[in-house]
Order: structure tokens, then sequence, then C-alpha cells
């Protein structure tokens, strides 16, 4: 497998509204930035371009929008564009909010097509690594059901009742997956896809935290991968609907633990 790989910082100004909680919530800082992570890979057959965004999620209308524009780059179909986004909660509004359509951030979302495309025209403009590709499995135990049942059969909401949170243990997805790009020159890593459900919530903690522009641990994830292994990353989130971290809307220092030790699993 042939990869090019690279990565945007894809960050709002300080004062444009976040996303994921209440409509009102405003930045007031930015505690570390938001990339676009892009990866192309070309099988001798088949190109495809995968492209992971630090936002909460993108409205359908874009999505189309993407996937036709990024796919004129390289001559492919849009099925050949495949978005996926780590769902942070303290990213600008993306989707559309029935109760608060005015939110949308419409021109951020057209800077950031111009700037998607322009990082996809890098990627096929400069020359593909060849790699062996190997997937890695493990159990990582970093989150939690955020639903805890008991004995009387009523369902509790953890952030709700943090009382109870020691004793939940409602069923729970712990595998981490990995995917490895190995250099066949070097032998060495040259990309890695890490892939966990938990909702970024680690740093969403009450005051400053919720309104801080962040990546949430996914971005601490690649920074450790970064830092230790020297390579690029994405993070795709899995099934995370029911799930947080441990530790989750509990400040800056959750967001390290969480992510780090995610990584620490891939090494």
């Amino acid at each position: 497998m042939k990869i090019s790989h690279g990565e945007i910082i894809i960050s709002p100004a300080v004062g444009t509204r976040v996303a994921g909680y209440g409509t009102d919530d405003v930045s007031v800082a930015k505690l570390d930035d938001l990339y676009l992570s892009a990866l192309a890979l070309d099988d001798g057959k088949k190109k495809i371009v995968i492209l992971g965004f630090d936002l909460l999620g993108i409205q359908d209308a874009w999505i189309v929008r993407f996937r036709e524009s990024v796919a004129a780059v390289f001559g492919g179909e849009p099925s050949d564009c495949i978005l996926t986004c780590t769902h942070t909660h303290t990213g600008p509004n993306t989707r559309i909010l029935m109760d608060a359509p005015e939110i949308f951030e419409e021109a951020y979302l057209e800077e950031l097509e111009k700037s998607t495309v322009a990082l996809v025209r890098e990627l096929f403009a400069k020359p593909f690594v060849d790699t062996d590709v190997f997937f890695y499995s493990a159990n990582c135990d970093e989150n939690i059901n955020r639903r805890y049942v008991g004995p009387e059969n009523r369902c509790s909401f953890l952030p709700h009742r943090r009382e109870v949170e020691k004793i939940a243990d409602g069923i729970c997805d712990k595998e981490i997956g990995g995917l490895f790009f190995v250099n066949r020159a070097t032998r060495q890593p040259e990309y890695v896809i890490g892939n966990f459900a938990a909702h970024p919530l680690a740093g969403h903690a009450p005051g400053l935290g919720g309104l801080r522009i962040s990546a949430d641990f996914p971005g601490a994830f690649r920074d450790y991968i970064k830092s230790e292994m020297g390579i690029e990353s994405m993070y795709i989130s899995g099934a995370c609907g029911d799930t947080v971290p441990r530790g989750h809307e509990t400040g800056s220092e959750a967001i390290r633990k969480v992510g780090v030790n995610l990584a620490c699993c891939h090494r």
C-alpha cells in the first residue's frame, strides 16, 4: 500500500461558540489546536482519501460538498473520500441545530473546504511512500459506560449522578484498534490510525474547561505518538454514544492521561 499523509490546523478564533453543550457557550481561550488529519492511499488499483476532523460533526450537505471537491482533486468518485470526526465538544458548530440554526458556522466550513482541498492537492503532489499494513488490537481500560442501571431497574445518567460512578459496571467496549503503516524501505512506522470508543469529554470541566477550544484526548493521543514515535497519526472515534473516558469532565490533566494511555497501547 502506498500512502501520503499530512495535517493542518483548523482551530477557529477564540470567541467562537463551542459545540456539544449549551448553544450559548462561547470560547474564552484555546487549550490546544484542532487539526485536520489526511491520509491518501493507493493500492495500484484504486485511490482513497481519509479525512479526520477535530469537530463534533459536519452537516450532511457539507459532507457531500467535501467529498465531491476532494474527489475532483485525484479523479476519484465522491465515495472514494471518507470523512470522520473525533466528536470533540470544544470546537465550532459545524452541524445545524434545530433550536439554534443561527449559530451554524457556515463561513468556517467554506474556508475549511478550501483548506481541505489544498491539503489533498499537496498529498497527491508529493511522492507516495510504499508501506506494509498491519492491524493491532488491545484492551485499554480508559472508558466507562455513562449509564448505570441499579437493582431497582432504573437507569441513571452518570454526569448527573456522579455518586454512582464508582459502582457503574455497564457494558463497555474496551478495545483499541490500530492500523500501522510501516515504511518498506526503512522498516520504521510511517503512519498510525487509532480507534477507540469514548466521548471526547475528558477536559470539559465545569467553568473554564468547557469554554476552551480543544481537540480533547484525541489531540493528546496524536501528540504523544508524534513525540515518542516521530510520526503523524489519525484518531477515529468508535461507537461512543454511551461511553465516556475515565475521569471525564475533570480538565486538562484528564485529557493528557487518557490520550497518553491510549497511545501507549500502540507502542
